[in-house]
């Protein structure tokens, strides 16, 4: 195996024709170079704030969405004044599961 000195003097008689050849490279501050010069725009130069909005009563909130069945009830196009009743008829009524019933 060459010794890292060696590969870097191949590596850069492989590599010396082509960057001779390449020329210098034309400056982007250059008025004559044929490349734009580079602008830079924030992406948040167009940024409005939105506007605020007053935040209600959390609870008041909580029990709207009970009443109407949860969210899933919330989502529907024409949810339920009061709460459904539960499988055991009590409306509001936790779900429990004793061991061995199907959920």
């Amino acid at each position: 195996m060459p010794s890292p000195n060696v590969f870097s003097i191949l590596v850069g008689a492989i590599l010396a024709p082509s960057l001779a050849m390449a020329g210098p490279f034309p400056s982007v501050a250059d008025p004559a170079s044929p490349y734009a010069p580079l602008q830079y725009h924030s992406p948040f130069e167009n940024y409005r704030r939105a506007p605020s909005t007053a935040v209600g009563d959390w609870r008041q909130a909580n029990d709207r969405v009970r009443e109407v069945g949860g969210f899933a009830g919330a989502l529907q196009d024409d949810p339920p004044s009061r709460p459904s009743a539960g499988r055991d008829g009590a409306a509001g009524a936790p779900h429990t599961h004793q061991p061995g019933q199907n959920r």
